[in-house]
């Protein structure tokens, strides 16, 4: 693939306030940034959407842009289903890995992530879908971007495939059936499986068109819409906490 869009030049200053670039690598167009456009403009970034399940380029200059930002997709990154324009983005996140950019993947980005660092991406014993809970190891405990956080905590998942942590990161979060929940590589990449930025609305879309796959996995798309207003705002709150602090550190 050639990589053909070409960014704005880095963080720039308006009225004493610098502004922060970010890019957003997203994997289909269901699966937006949810919260974390808000959460951006917040924080004084500015941001762009690259729409790579359109074939839409990406940037060989990675000191053009402050923090990339991979989203998911219903795609596998499996060896041996993984498509040609998630190879490229693969190749792009190594180079990120290089140049040391900040990288936060949710899902499908952080196997991704895990993927260019050398670790196995892989079918799970069981697909996760709806609510579920995850708790910190160790590690995680540890990790100051998740101050204030409970040691357990809700979470909404929607993924069939899971990684292993790759060499020489650290594993934050944890669960089951699925152990390998959040990792932390090189201080500033982050590996999300679960999904933090999730809205109301995003999450309904995805059931709309989903009763096939829900079916399959015998998931009730009833009970994951009735626990919806017992757990999403908690998630969002428990977000918008570690991606503010997260931000705060660039």
């Amino acid at each position: 693939m050639i990589f053909s869009l070409i960014y704005f030049l880095g963080s720039w200053d308006r009225g004493g306030i610098r502004f922060l670039r970010a890019t957003i690598i997203q994997n289909a167009k269901q699966e937006g940034p949810g919260i974390l456009v808000d959460l951006l403009a917040e924080n004084n970034w500015t941001w762009e959407v690259i729409h790579a399940y359109r074939q839409d380029g990406l940037a060989t200059n990675l000191l053009n842009t402050d923090l990339l930002i991979i989203l998911g997709g219903p795609m596998s990154v499996c060896d041996e289903a993984c498509p040609p324009f998630l190879k490229a983005q693969i190749d792009f996140i190594r180079q990120a890995l290089v140049k040391r950019r900040p990288i936060l993947g949710i899902c499908l980005g952080a196997q991704l992530i895990a993927r260019a660092a050398g670790a196995r991406v892989y079918r799970a014993s069981q697909p996760e879908i709806g609510w579920y809970k995850v708790w910190f190891t160790k590690e995680g405990k540890q990790d100051l971007l998740f101050k204030g956080f409970p040691d357990m905590f809700p979470v909404f998942q929607w993924h069939e495939d899971t990684f292993d942590i790759p060499e020489g990161a650290i594993h934050l979060v944890a669960s089951e059936p699925v152990c390998n929940q959040v990792f932390r590589m090189k201080d500033l990449v982050y590996g999300f499986q679960f999904h933090l930025e999730v809205t109301r609305e995003m999450i309904q879309e995805w059931l709309r068109d989903s009763d096939n796959e829900l079916s399959a996995a015998g998931i009730s798309k009833h009970h994951i819409l009735m626990e919806m207003d017992s757990y999403l705002p908690q998630i969002q709150l428990l977000a918008s906490s570690f991606f503010n602090q997260f931000l705060g550190l660039r």
